[in-house]
């Protein structure tokens, strides 16, 4: 059995551990594509699967930071000066679609995550574009409204050269999906399902607030190039 001083101390270590670094009730949300989301105190982190890299949101400062791991480096500004690089890494397409007619139809209703949802199916010029499926928790919705206008600045970001944008940024779309969490989404092209992603997990969970810092001894880099190239 251990002697007292040892649980003193380690009573100790864990009063300092959350006196320095206090933990929040937030969410952890986890996507089949094996993408992870951490919202709490109106922060936001998002570790892609795809890529590896980390993206932070504080939407009291409006500071976004993009993180390399496996590098160790991060790039940091605003959404604002975010979108200005990412302009000039992507040039603009010569031609774009023209802007379709969105009409979104009401489905049935399904359990995923342990939420209930409404199936939405959203179509362009009468033919299904992608599917939905929709939750209202408004303990969640409450947590992100501090992150709406990282949302629009972000689907503002770039022109709208393809279908998804163009149909991200249609009223009657945006109406449906305002204030709800999409839990599902299953993308077509010529009838055939292209893209999913779903979440398999959504809980939540007392988040430190170092979860939303850039690791100690990460570089600092100028360029989004150098984080992704």
């Amino acid at each position: 059995m251990k002697n007292k001083a040892y649980w003193v101390k380690i009573m100790l270590f864990i009063v300092f551990l959350f006196a320095v670094n206090p933990a929040h009730a937030g969410w952890v949300i986890d996507h089949m594509s094996g993408d992870v989301m951490y919202v709490s105190s109106g922060k936001l982190k998002e570790v892609s699967k795809d890529d590896g890299t980390w993206s932070i949101y504080d939407g009291k400062t409006g500071k976004l930071s993009i993180i390399n791991p496996a590098k160790k480096i991060y790039w940091q500004g605003t959404v604002q000066e975010f979108c200005a690089a990412l302009k000039q890494m992507i040039p603009p397409m010569d031609a774009s679609p023209a802007k379709p007619k969105v009409s979104i139809k009401q489905g049935g209703t399904e359990t995923i995550a342990g939420l209930a949802t409404q199936k939405y199916q959203v179509m362009t010029n009468g033919t299904l574009h992608k599917e939905i499926w929709i939750a209202e928790n408004k303990a969640l919705i409450e947590e992100m409204k501090s992150l709406e206008q990282y949302g629009k600045e972000l689907i503002e970001c770039y022109p709208a050269q393809t279908m998804e944008m163009m149909v991200d940024r249609d009223p009657g779309y945006q109406r449906i999906v305002a204030n709800r969490y999409v839990m599902k989404e299953v993308t077509y092209e010529s009838g055939m399902p292209i893209n999913s992603d779903e979440v398999v997990s959504l809980k939540q969970k007392n988040i430190v607030a170092s979860e939303f810092d850039v690791p100690a001894g990460y570089r600092r880099v100028q360029t989004l190039m150098e984080i992704w190239m």
